[in-house]
C-alpha cells in the first residue's frame, strides 16, 4: 500500500477517535461487545469509564466496572493503518485484538471488525 493511503488510513482513525473522545466525554459511560466470529464468543465490558488525555485525544480507553479495559488508538503500521485496539482481563496483561481496521460511526456508536473480530461501543 503506498504511503500516502497510508497516511490517509491514519487520519481518519485519528478523527473518528477524536470524534469519540468528544462524544462520550466524561459523563456517559458506554457498554462496549468483543465478538469473536468464529466461536461467537462475546465479551461484555459494560459501564465503562473514559479515559483520554485532555487536549491530547489521540486515544481513548476504557474501563469497565468488572476491571477490564480496552484501548483505542490511531495506527500507522506499514500494511496496518488505522485503529490499534487492546484488550486486559482484570489482573491480566494487555493483549493486542487487532490493527489497521477502520472505525466506523453508527446511530447507536462505533464498530471495528476485521475477518475474526467484530467490537461495538454504544453510547
Amino acid at each position: 500500500m503506498k504511503e500516502r493511503n497510508l497516511e490517509v488510513l491514519e487520519s481518519n482513525a485519528l478523527k473518528a477517535i477524536e470524534e469519540m473522545a468528544s462524544a462520550l466525554g466524561n459523563t456517559v459511560k458506554p457498554n462496549a461487545r468483543i465478538i469473536v466470529k468464529k466461536s461467537g464468543r462475546v465479551v461484555e465490558l459494560n459501564n465503562c469509564e473514559v479515559f483520554t488525555p485532555k487536549d491530547f485525544q489521540m486515544w481513548v480507553r476504557l474501563d469497565s466496572d468488572d476491571g477490564q479495559g480496552m484501548e483505542i488508538t490511531a495506527n500507522n503500521d506499514t500494511e496496518n493503518a488505522g485503529a490499534f485496539v487492546l484488550h486486559h482481563q482484570a489482573g491480566e496483561s494487555w493483549g493486542k485484538i487487532f490493527r489497521g481496521v477502520a472505525i466506523i460511526r453508527t446511530e447507536k456508536g462505533w464498530i471495528m471488525e476485521d475477518e475474526r473480530i467484530k467490537i461495538d461501543i454504544d453510547l
